[in-house]
């Protein structure tokens, strides 16, 4: 994702895949006789299936971890607004279980808040208008993750979304706090 490729031959190929998953899987009878429903959020199964996992071609490299649910991937774009319309495009009636778009957004410093405010709803109402089913927000740069690493004690407050879930970032392990860093972060504007 990411790629707001004019062609959509990427939101053609996830489609495709979340049709065959969502096909097979309603299929599918669970213990109780019920059905199971496909969902795209990772808990945080992403670290450490990705530090069990060898390269890839995009770039991720081994043991590194994947991207949680439908996470833009930082290699993919560095325009938001891409990441909003490839994952808004997708058919969300195939993810009864939910989805995890996590997104980073870092206003640019000395940005009036209200401004960065209204550009934040911006986004998050025009995904939800398209289509979107659901979003996760960090509003944080990579740099002050990085400070609470090396000074636990002054960031005891600091609470960030994984994928499904809030936590205390102090408090993750550090994979999982690399993992929120290296997520792609947007900045405002």
């Amino acid at each position: 994702f990411g790629s707001a490729a004019e062609n959509g031959e990427p939101n053609r190929i996830a489609q495709d895949l979340m049709d065959f998953c969502y096909d097979y899987y309603t299929s599918q009878k669970n213990y109780r006789g019920g059905i199971y429903w496909p969902g795209y959020w990772s808990i945080s199964y992403h670290v450490g299936f990705g530090m069990l996992s060898g390269a890839l071609p995009s770039g991720r490299k081994r043991g590194k971890a994947f991207t949680p649910g439908l996470t833009p991937s930082p290699a993919a774009s560095d325009q938001v607004l891409d990441n909003i319309l490839d994952v808004s495009k997708l058919n969300h009636l195939k993810m009864p279980n939910n989805i995890a778009f996590n997104v980073k957004l870092v206003p640019h410093p000395g940005d009036p808040q209200e401004e960065v405010l209204d550009q934040f709803a911006g986004y998050i109402k025009s995904y939800m208008e398209m289509g979107g089913m659901q979003w996760q927000c960090n509003v944080i740069n990579s740099d002050t993750m990085r400070e609470a690493m090396k000074n636990p004690d002054d960031y005891r407050w600091l609470i960030v979304r994984i994928s499904g879930y809030n936590a205390y970032f102090v408090k993750l392990n550090a994979n999982m706090q690399e993992e929120l860093i290296e997520r792609a972060e947007y900045m405002s504007r």
